[in-house]
């Protein structure tokens, strides 16, 4: 399939591009417009820098649910690392805001700040189904249209049919 280019050619490197270009633009643009001037617990606007740290933390989550998206099948392992990591990468930036002040002082506790606005909540909970939803749409799209065998194989097997002939599961 490498020399024939089946699984990567120029469409679907375009895809993914495009794909790439959106996520980006969702993930940044809803924060800037819907956080910029928030103001935290002491009256401090905090803005640009809040905005931008949910918005990195938006994209992380859009990779981890795009890759579910494109996962075939579900079970501890699938599902058990891009929680732990995402969590991981929760507990590495808690840690690090605690004591940026040297580096950079307006990262400073900037996701205790995140996870206290209602507003960065909303935005960690939805922009990121906003941002994956079209590649839900075109996953279900083309395996309804033009299913790979190992897409045929492995419905089978959710239907409760014996095992496919000469096709890796």
């Amino acid at each position: 399939a490498g020399p024939k280019r089946a699984f990567l050619n120029r469409r679907v490197f375009g895809t993914w591009v495009l794909s790439a270009i959106w996520h980006g633009s969702v993930c940044w643009v809803l924060p800037i417009f819907s956080l910029s001037g928030a103001v935290n617990s002491d009256g401090k606007i905090v803005g640009f820098w809040l905005a931008s740290q949910t918005s990195f933390t938006l994209a992380v989550e859009t990779v981890t649910l795009k890759l579910l998206a494109h996962t075939m099948g579900y079970d501890l392992v699938t599902l058990g690392a891009p929680i732990f990591f995402l969590l991981l990468y929760f507990a590495v930036v808690f840690s690090l805001s605690s004591f940026l002040d040297s580096i950079q002082p307006e990262l400073t506790s900037i996701m205790p700040e995140i996870f206290s606005s209602s507003a960065c909540m909303v935005c960690l909970a939805v922009v990121p189904l906003i941002a994956v939803a079209p590649d839900v749409a075109a996953l279900a799209l083309l395996n309804d249209r033009s299913p790979s065998e190992l897409d045929k194989c492995r419905g089978d097997l959710f239907r409760g049919k014996s095992l496919c002939e000469g096709v890796a599961g």
